[in-house]
């Protein structure tokens, strides 16, 4: 009985490996989809709100995108105030965090699943160990999906130590060109592309549980 919890224990770190580098992949991929942006500076008529015609608010969203992969202060000088420019510089620092998790995936992950055949895990442990994962996530983001804009300024709390966050819709074009429902979008296609992730994951444990790899023990045929 100890071992087979011993065991889920393990699958269950290992799924928030799996799980962290899933969402470190998503979140990679939706904050530099520029149809994404372009889109919704549409939708929201960002042209009407900002006075800046469509070419230049695309113009824009490109800078901001590199910025996020380099963190280079002079692409957001020629369009942003100071505060923006500070809170854009923490936001740089959580996607070099977010790269920090992808790395750290890459590297564990093939380590882990090692590990965890050679302290006796199978199929079976990992597939329950990811179930109750699976079961965690839907319900965080079926509570987040109640009420975005509370987790919203929850996310920032807990992320930023200061409040340059907080900016003016009056007179800050960031917010401007940002509004809370494009964070949303966003979260749901992060949301979602976590999910289908964990879907085909699940797929695979469930094949392995019925024994379509061979046996029941990870990775047997071939070590």
């Amino acid at each position: 009985m100890k071992s087979i919890v011993f065991q889920i224990v393990l699958g269950f770190l290992l799924s928030i490996l799996i799980f962290l580098g899933m969402l470190s992949g998503a979140i990679q991929k939706t904050s530099s989809n520029q149809e994404y942006y372009f889109e919704k500076f549409e939708e929201n008529n960002i042209s009407q709100v900002t006075g800046k015609t469509k070419a230049e608010l695309n113009h824009i969203g490109k800078d901001l995108i590199k910025y996020l992969k380099t963190g280079e202060n002079n692409l957001l000088e020629k369009y942003f105030n100071q505060r923006e420019i500070l809170h854009m510089e923490d936001v740089y620092q959580l996607m070099v965090l977010n790269k920090m998790i992808w790395y750290i995936f890459l590297i564990f992950i093939i380590p882990g699943f090692y590990v965890f055949y050679r302290l006796g895990g199978t199929w079976k442990e990992l597939f329950v160990s990811n179930l109750f994962l699976l079961f965690l996530l839907l319900l965080f983001f079926g509570i987040i999906s109640l009420n975005f804009s509370k987790a919203f300024i929850i996310f920032h709390k807990i992320f930023f130590q200061n409040d340059l966050w907080i900016l003016n819709p009056e007179t800050d074009l960031m917010i401007q060109m940002l509004p809370e429902n494009f964070f949303e979008g966003m979260a749901k296609k992060i949301g979602i592309l976590v999910l289908l992730g964990q879907l085909i994951y699940m797929i695979i444990l469930s094949l392995g549980k019925a024994g379509f790899f061979g046996k029941n023990s990870l990775y047997r045929r071939f070590l």
